[in-house]
């Protein structure tokens, strides 16, 4: 009784997942365990990077950011969105105080699968802004995370809408429009 209820439960999920011509049920199990693995990978950003750039900062969402940051500095990184590779953070400011910031910063000389940008905004951030696009951005406006530099810059952050993908991911309702299917396998 209880393997014929949880292949029903799994069956509804499938089925009532919204399909579409990109993901068929094929797609669905044959990629369910390498999505599942990037869906856990895409949980946490990290960055290292080096350069003339002071930070001290902690982020619980865009809204609540303590901390101000100045400088230039080279990275690697591996962050939101899949973006994977090198770029130069070009920050004239940032400072913020609970839900107030003022930032501007350019993120250029990007490798292939950074996205370049540039922001510059007072306020409270607002999550309509391009930069924080939740399929496209460069951005996460939910992320919780810390960065300290002093001529060597880290940053590390977790996306809470990422744990929520990796969550749904499960009962095969991809969240964020992210998994691969066997056409990309083609590429």
């Amino acid at each position: 009784m209880k393997k014929s209820l949880i292949v029903l439960v799994a069956a509804v999920c499938m089925f009532g997942s919204g399909f579409n011509a990109k993901a068929d049920v094929t797609d669905k199990l044959v990629m369910y365990f390498p999505n599942r693995f990037m869906d856990l990978l895409d949980i946490v950003s990290l960055e290292v990077g080096f350069g003339p750039c002071a930070r001290v900062e902690v982020r619980a969402t865009r809204v609540m950011n303590f901390g101000a940051s100045w400088g230039i500095c080279a990275k690697a990184l591996k962050d939101y969105n899949r973006q994977y590779g090198v770029c130069i953070d070009n920050t004239a400011w940032d400072f913020g105080f609970a839900f107030l910031s003022s930032e501007s910063t350019e993120r250029l000389g990007t490798s292939r699968d950074v996205k370049p940008f540039l922001y510059t905004a007072s306020g409270i951030p607002l999550i309509s802004e391009r930069v924080y696009n939740f399929y496209e951005g460069s951005r996460d406006y939910w992320e919780i995370g810390v960065d300290a530099a002093l001529l060597v810059d880290f940053h590390c952050a977790i996306h809470p809408v990422e744990v929520a993908d990796l969550v749904t991911g499960f009962f095969f309702y991809d969240l964020k429009g992210d998994d691969f299917g066997s056409k990309d396998l083609e590429d």
